[in-house]
């Protein structure tokens, strides 16, 4: 009976995990095609957000075959972009080794500042090997960096609203719970005082 339980929980975390990858990957492309049709740069396009968080949630190789897929299916939302797909897959990989051990959300803008180093590096290159004007790579590898900064910004937000909702505990949120200034540890340690006297 044991068996037939701990075989129907596991089941429920992959249905739970499925549902999370298709729900991050729905709305990053649906996020694409939002910026790809705005006035906004593609450059913006966060596919660092959606490698971040089922780095975080899921796990990190999981997360490297979810950013080829979506690096691959943006630079085709953005009209074939073969730049933007690259950016996309370079920010992509990065976070998702950033984002190993991460405990606190500090280190959570550490990794969008990785990001974005990456994605600049990544354009610039572009920009110099396409022979491109020095103010056009420039303005895109700015672009680039704000996207880094901009999906640490993202995840720091919207990660405990997944964390809730799939009822997943990362590291992060384990350690907000050990912090001996959470109000309930404080409470709980006020009353087991109390019990002692």
């Amino acid at each position: 009976r044991s068996t037939l339980s701990s075989s129907s929980a596991a089941s429920d975390v992959y249905k739970r995990q499925l549902i999370l990858l298709a729900l991050v990957s729905v709305l990053t492309l649906l996020t694409a095609k939002i910026i790809v049709m705005s006035p906004w740069p593609s450059n913006l396009i966060p596919v660092a957000v959606a490698s971040m968080l089922i780095a975080v949630l899921i796990n990190s190789r999981l997360a490297i075959v979810a950013t080829c897929f979506l690096s691959i299916m943006v630079g085709i939302v953005s009209g074939n972009r073969v730049d933007i797909a690259g950016m996309s897959f370079v920010g992509g990989i990065v976070s998702v080794f950033a984002m190993q051990g991460v405990r606190r959300r500090s280190q959570v803008i550490a990794a969008g500042l990785c990001v974005g180093l990456a994605n600049t590096s990544y354009l610039i290159s572009m920009g110099l090997i396409r022979g491109l004007d020095f103010n056009a790579y420039i303005t895109e590898a700015m672009f680039g960096f704000t996207n880094g900064i901009m999906s640490s910004v993202i995840v720091t937000g919207i990660l405990p609203i997944f964390e809730n909702t799939f009822k997943i505990t990362t590291d992060i949120s384990l350690l907000e719970l050990a912090d001996l200034n959470h109000p309930l540890l404080k409470e709980m340690v006020i009353k087991l005082s109390l019990i002692h006297i």
